[in-house]
């Protein structure tokens, strides 16, 4: 389980944030809410950022790409037939 951004170091929060950081099948799972199976699904449809080997048998994926693949899913999902909270909420 990742800690909390505020809880890191500086060096800590850089790595994370940095375009190299990387996340396993778990961290992409839980950030996605997709389930494995989807996912790879997905890669083969070439719907989805590509894993790569990062030493023996570990997979992982930059975690730029999936924040990016995400707001490209939330803004593709946003069309003007679906929902939008009213302009003004009641109290």
């Amino acid at each position: 389980m990742t800690a909390p951004i505020e809880m890191l170091s500086p060096r800590e929060k850089e790595a994370f944030s940095s375009d190299t950081a990387i996340m396993t099948i778990k961290e992409v799972i839980k950030d996605t809410k997709l389930g494995e199976s989807t996912i790879y699904e997905l890669m083969r449809a070439q719907k989805f950022p590509e894993n790569f080997i990062l030493v023996g048998r570990k997979t992982v994926w930059l975690r730029s790409e999936i924040q990016t693949w995400i707001r490209w899913r939330i803004e593709t999902g946003k069309g003007n037939d679906r929902w939008a909270p009213p302009e003004e909420m009641p109290q």
